[in-house]
């Protein structure tokens, strides 16, 4: 009885072959030649590893027929913050707080002992000593 019910869906599994529709290839009309710089405010990649962010729409398939200028384009954080002026401090260690401790930026110590400034691994301020202000300036 097995080998009969085994039978039967093997040959009714060769008479309904599926066939699928032909449709039009997805093509990414205009996307190819269109330039797509990191940010407003940068045009280049901020890290080797990072890929570049015209790389990334022209090869991803998640971009295909997305219109790209209603896309989120933010400015890039690593040109603001060095906007930024350097911090002024009068003893040989910095402290920056950041914002809260909740958000991730713990209270950091910078050692200023260089004749440079320092930068905060989290937020990327600067800090330096009083007496290196007419050096750095």
């Amino acid at each position: 009885m097995l080998r009969r019910s085994c039978q039967f869906a093997l040959q009714t599994r060769k008479k309904s072959s599926l066939t699928l529709p032909k449709t039009a290839p997805i093509t990414r009309k205009g996307q190819d030649e269109i330039e797509i710089a990191q940010a407003p405010n940068r045009a280049a990649t901020w890290s080797p590893s990072q890929s570049s962010k015209d790389h990334i729409i022209k090869t991803n398939v998640r971009f295909v027929g997305r219109d790209l200028t209603k896309q989120p384009n933010p400015q890039a954080a690593i040109d603001l913050i060095a906007q930024q002026p350097i911090r002024y401090i009068h003893n040989n260690i910095a402290v920056c707080s950041g914002t809260d401790i909740f958000q991730g930026h713990p209270k950091v110590y910078i050692n200023l002992d260089k004749d440079m400034p320092g930068t905060c691994g989290y937020c990327g301020l600067r800090y330096a000593r009083e007496e290196l202000k007419d050096k750095l300036s």
